[in-house]
């Protein structure tokens, strides 16, 4: 369950619906399959500003990434895209109680894809990728139509993200969903004021129009995605954004007869790009410069914060582009290092550092004056999996109300 103390409501929502939904979130070390539920009719104090707020719950979940799980646990890059697909929606399937039909699917992917367009020939089919041969040129979309019309849902809505997008979209609604509660419960306190509901509702959901949020993951390799006024970001195609390029990492030693800089001369290990973000600090990069296992770096390695100044470095790119109000970090190298908390600290430290110099000598930023709110790690303990679950109830409605439908006036 997503929190223990939702379990009433979600057991609630799942008994009065009639349909439910699913998503798969894919990264290179695990395959993480969700089902969720959405009540029939549900209204928030935003709709009447212009949002849709998502109504759905995480109802059952598995991680097929464990040997424990077996015969179906497995790392999704161990294996073939279709037996990683097909286990995954079998799970699904086998989710689905008598009476309720299993309307959308959401499927988040590493990628690149060919084509982020919905509709076009090369949607949902993965790019060229020479690390993972086996998921080159995989059609994940067509895999996944093919699997669920073979097994009596052959026009189900089947949709195709990136995994970081995913992840940005659960994570904005995660804490929007915190906003909205906070704004009904001012509202319960206005309640014999009509005029003040109203700009209450008016404001919440103005918040939420222009709020913006960039979850970065960091794992083997680096991605990040957007949620802007609750919907997905996106632009002529998805985000790359770790083939930006830093300056070096340097670090000034003092000891007691001398003082000497230690430079980063490390070339990089991106085959494309070399020194980019991922070719200096994604998983590949930190075994390389270490010559142990990840799981054997020591917590006081130097490379340590050589990953936080880097990152610190893509977040200042991220803050002087896009001007979110929360960037957001997960994956495998922010969530595995002994203390994450630690970690992200120094993401913040060398950030701060970097974006005003360490004086302040650049114009102020407004939410850097509260860097521990402005860079976190992520909230939602599987936001790429709510993620989709938003994208699948999304699909339903849209299918059942004939017309246009608008999630937010990003205006």
């Amino acid at each position: 369950m997503e929190d223990a103390h939702w379990e009433e409501e979600v057991k609630g929502i799942f008994f009065s619906s009639d349909c439910i939904v699913a998503s798969l979130f894919i990264t290179e070390s695990l395959a993480h399959c969700a089902v969720g539920a959405f009540p029939k009719q549900a209204e928030s104090i935003v709709h009447r500003g212009g949002v849709v707020p998502p109504t759905v719950r995480i109802v059952r979940d598995h991680a097929f990434n464990n040997p424990s799980n077996a015969p179906h646990g497995h790392k999704a890059m161990e294996r073939i895209p279709e037996e990683t697909l097909n286990n995954c929606l079998q799970w699904i399937l086998d989710q689905s109680p008598n009476g309720k039909r299993l309307e959308a699917i959401c499927i988040g992917c590493f990628g690149p894809f060919r084509s982020a367009t919905e509709g076009h020939p090369d949607y949902g089919v993965l790019a060229d990728i020479s690390s993972h041969k086996d998921w080159s040129n995989a059609d994940i979309l067509g895999i996944a139509k093919a699997f669920m019309s073979e097994h009596g849902y052959p026009d189900i809505n089947v949709t195709v993200h990136t995994e970081v997008e995913l992840a940005a979209l659960g994570e904005y609604w995660h804490t929007g969903r915190r906003l909205i509660q906070r704004g009904q419960d001012s509202i319960e306190r206005h309640r014999r004021d009509e005029r003040a509901q109203r700009l209450m509702s008016q404001r919440v959901a103005r918040d939420i129009r222009k709020s913006s949020l960039v979850f970065v993951k960091v794992s083997r390799s680096i991605n990040g995605g957007i949620a802007r006024g609750g919907e997905i970001w996106q632009g002529h195609h998805h985000t790359s954004i770790s083939i930006t390029k830093s300056r070096r990492y340097s670090l000034t030693v003092k000891d007691q007869n001398s003082t000497y800089t230690v430079v980063d001369d490390y070339p990089g290990c991106c085959e494309f790009h070399g020194d980019c973000i991922e070719g200096l600090v994604g998983l590949t990069a930190l075994e390389e410069r270490t010559r142990v296992s990840f799981e054997n770096i020591e917590p006081n390695d130097i490379v340590w914060d050589m990953v936080a100044y880097y990152l610190a470095r893509l977040a200042v790119m991220v803050t002087a582009i896009v001007a979110p109000t929360r960037i957001v970090f997960g994956g495998k190298i922010i969530e595995d290092y002994e203390q994450p908390e630690r970690l992200m600290a120094s993401i913040r430290r060398h950030f701060r550092d970097a974006i005003t110099g360490g004086e302040r000598r650049v114009p102020h930023y407004p939410n850097v004056s509260s860097e521990s709110q402005f860079i976190r790690l992520r909230g939602h303990r599987a936001p790429g999996s709510y993620g989709g679950l938003i994208i699948a109830e999304r699909a339903t409605i849209a299918a059942r109300r004939p017309g246009p439908t608008v999630w937010a006036d990003n205006k």
